[in-house]
């Protein structure tokens, strides 16, 4: 078991190098805000590429890799203080609230009532439909408000929602693909471009169980929600979930056939929203 004196070391040195600079180009800019990216390479979880050129460029500053740069530093800062470092948790502290408020002038668009997916280096917003904006009302210290958030999960269950998982891009998006099928080219430009994830339902459960307060009538629906995906097990390993799904009804099963992270993230999403165990009702997904 890790001491917290060395886990806040390891953390702290972690959080240094990134505001300092490494490779590839990531590092903390003037504003607070992490930027990352070379010309070629995609850093993100969005990383198909196909021949050398990136599918989904997002170059720059990525609404959910700054969601987590602000979570690491106001971890870093509980670690700090539990070890007795007051003043260095202080100005971590005030390093998070100036991301804070980078992200929240920066990344919200009120027009829509969700969050801008990327900021470019040359300043410029991408407002394309993606779930990577769940991260800020998700992780144990969300940069939304409940308001704001609750505005953003019309949004994504508008757009991004199907039982198996969540579409990486709006259908209504040009470059939206309905069906990750047909040659390796074909599948690598589809991969991030509307195909469905279902690891993804955990970052969707936590942001709206933050949003609604964790209500009773909420955990309802998403137990509901998180049950359907019972008709997707076993397609096409016994007992597994695949790795992603087609964006487009019926939601073919594509991919890895059993995939750890689908499997986890809807196991531990569940858990989250499952009645309490003196309750009669104990179903688990099928």
């Amino acid at each position: 078991m890790i001491e917290d004196g060395a886990l806040a070391r390891t953390v702290e040195a972690i959080v240094s190098a990134y505001a300092k600079g490494t490779r590839f180009g990531i590092r903390e800019d003037a504003d607070g805000l992490v930027t990352q990216g070379e010309e070629g390479l995609a850093l993100t979880w969005m990383d198909a590429r196909v021949d050398g050129v990136v599918v989904t460029p997002r170059r720059g500053k990525p609404v959910e890799i700054n969601a987590m740069w602000y979570n690491a530093r106001r971890i870093l800062a509980d670690l700090q203080r539990k070890g007795g470092a007051t003043a260095a948790a202080d100005e971590t502290v005030r390093l998070a609230q100036r991301t804070a408020t980078s992200f929240r002038a920066k990344f919200w668009d009120a027009s829509r009532g969700a969050l801008m997916d990327l900021i470019a280096p040359d300043g410029t917003a991408d407002a394309r439909v993606r779930p990577n904006q769940l991260f800020a009302a998700s992780l144990p210290f969300p940069l939304l408000t409940r308001e704001q958030a609750l505005r953003m999960l019309e949004e994504v269950r508008r757009e991004l929602l199907t039982p198996c998982g969540l579409r990486t891009l709006a259908r209504g998006d040009p470059a939206h693909c309905g069906r990750c099928q047909g040659s390796t080219v074909s599948r690598d430009n589809s991969y991030h471009q509307g195909t469905v994830w279902p690891w993804l339902l955990g970052a969707y459960v936590d942001a709206e169980l933050y949003a609604n307060n964790g209500a009773a009538p909420v955990r309802d629906r998403l137990r509901r929600h998180l049950a359907s995906i019972g008709g997707f097990i076993d397609q096409p390993c016994l007992g597994q979930l695949s790795e992603i799904f087609d964006s487009d009804a019926p939601h073919a099963a594509r991919g890895c056939v059993a995939q750890a992270w689908s499997v986890a993230e809807v196991l531990r999403a569940w858990r989250r929203v499952a009645p309490e165990p003196n309750v009669q009702d104990k179903g688990e997904p099928k």
